[in-house]
Order: structure tokens, then sequence, then C-alpha cells
């Protein structure tokens, strides 16, 4: 298979998790890289310190930044597999104290992007009061219900 083809594509997932919980990670990413055989083609990490000046903040304590980049397939069936396992790593993520980066795709699950970002129903709040007619929307914001 050619690198360039029209049925793949190449996309990032990022997560944050606590220093003191990064091996962790790293051994559960592992495992569900290798049991879904996922075409992963660099992970990169960074250090990020605490910042809550931002309401869905995905650095309240000092985390690890683990970016993934993968060439994943574009059917169906493919998609379903790459939201499954993200779905799984979230999860992962949660019961670490870490959180993901909630806008490169919207795999997640309303339930889980809820219970990480715990100030939604504020953000929404907040959104309501100088939104009102809904001007800044998009699929994300309609997946989450952020209206």
């Amino acid at each position: 298979i050619s690198y360039y083809n029209e049925e793949y594509t190449d996309i990032l997932q990022e997560y944050f998790i606590p220093l003191e919980n990064f091996d962790t990670f790293i051994d559960e990413l592992r495992e569900v890289m290798l049991k879904n055989n996922v075409n992963l083609l660099n992970v990169t990490t960074r250090y990020i310190s605490s910042w809550d000046e931002v309401l869905l903040n995905y650095n309240p304590v000092d985390m690890v930044a683990v970016v993934l980049y993968m060439n994943v397939g574009l059917d169906k069936e493919s998609q379903k597999q790459v939201k499954a396992y993200t779905q799984e790593l979230i999860d992962i993520t949660d019961l670490l104290n870490g959180r993901y980066y909630l806008i490169y795709q919207n795999y997640a699950t309303k339930e889980q992007m809820y219970k990480i970002y715990k100030n939604t129903d504020l953000f929404i709040q907040i959104k309501q009061k100088y939104d009102q007619k809904g001007l800044f929307s998009n699929k994300f914001s309609e997946k989450y219900n952020l209206k």
C-alpha cells in the first residue's frame, strides 16, 4: 500500500498524564496499540506544567503530554476500531487522573468528556450567557451538547 492513499489518513491524539502515572500509562498504551495492530508512526512526549486559568483545562497538575501520530483507515470498519481503542485509552487516562486533548477528533463519548472535564456544565452556562443565538458552534459543540 502506498503511504499516500485516499483510503487512509494520519491523525494525532494527545493524552495528558500526571507525572506519577506516566509509566503505567505507557505500559497500557503499548498493550492497546499491539492488541489493535495500530499503525503508530510516532510518539512524542513533553512536560507540561500545571495551569488552572482555563475552564476546560487539560493540565490542572504537572503532566506529561503523550502525542500519538497514527495512520488509520477511513472506511467504516477502521473508524469503528479507532473509536473503540480511543475510548479505551480515554478510560485508562481517566483511571490515571489524566485528560485527553478535546479537539482532535470526536471519538470520546459524551459521558467520558463530561466525566474528565468536570467544568463542562459551567462552560455551557457561560457560553449560553454570551452566545445566546448559538453563533459559535461546530461538530464538537453539537456532539457534546455545548450549545
